[in-house]
């Protein structure tokens, strides 16, 4: 087990638990040459354990701006990657790749779930009272970036906040970012740049105003 450092004892738990389930298979669920991928993958998930929680929490965090969500979400990809191990790449490059895409995944269905709430709360309030709204969290403790480029992000649709925070917070390549997507190098790059217009010209309308 890798030298887990500062990495938050939900997820170690939450990862060992997976662990657990994955030795639980009898040898007669799967044929030798699944176990010993298998075998291969849990290895190289745990001795990279510490540089993908980093990766993945870093990512997470710039997704959510929620410290306790963007560790929930990371457990959550941990788990997932623990307890169907034998589908993991075994190549650590690739298998960046699928802790992010599984992240990714994650987080999208986060916001589905979340306009949804929120779709279903403005119509159950169609008609009553307008309420308080609640004062906002300035959440400095968990990220330093102002505001409004906060907000600016939170207003993307997922698929331009994913794209931004891949390139510039996780810093991975045009390439590293097309395996992440499964899309086109091309593709990525259209992406962003729309990604980038839409965040400016929302900070052009809404950033002066939001750090006040």
């Amino acid at each position: 087990m890798p030298e887990l450092g500062s990495v938050p004892m939900s997820t170690v738990m939450v990862y060992n638990e997976a662990r657990k389930d994955v030795t639980r298979t009898t040898a007669t669920e799967v044929t030798d040459q699944a176990l010993r991928t298998r075998s291969g993958s849990l290895n190289l998930l745990v001795s990279n354990f510490d540089r993908f929680y980093v990766l993945l929490h870093r990512y997470l965090l710039h997704r959510l701006f929620d410290a306790e969500l963007a560790e929930e979400l990371t457990g959550q990809t941990f788990y997932k990657a623990a307890a169907t191990a034998r589908r993991l790449p075994e190549n650590a490059t690739h298998m960046q790749a699928w802790l992010l895409r599984a992240a990714t995944n994650l987080a999208n269905t986060h916001y589905r779930r979340k306009r949804l709430h929120q779709l279903l709360l403005g119509r159950f309030a169609e008609g009553r009272p307008a309420a308080r709204e609640p004062e906002a969290d300035p959440n400095a403790s968990v990220d330093q970036q102002p505001a409004h480029v906060r907000a600016a992000l939170l207003a993307l649709p997922p698929k331009y906040q994913a794209v931004i925070v891949l390139r510039f917070y996780t810093h991975l390549s045009v390439r590293e970012i097309s395996e992440v997507l499964g899309c086109r190098q091309d593709a990525v790059r259209t992406r962003l740049s729309r990604a980038m217009k839409k965040l400016r010209e929302w900070l052009d309308i809404h950033g002066s105003s939001s750090d006040t």
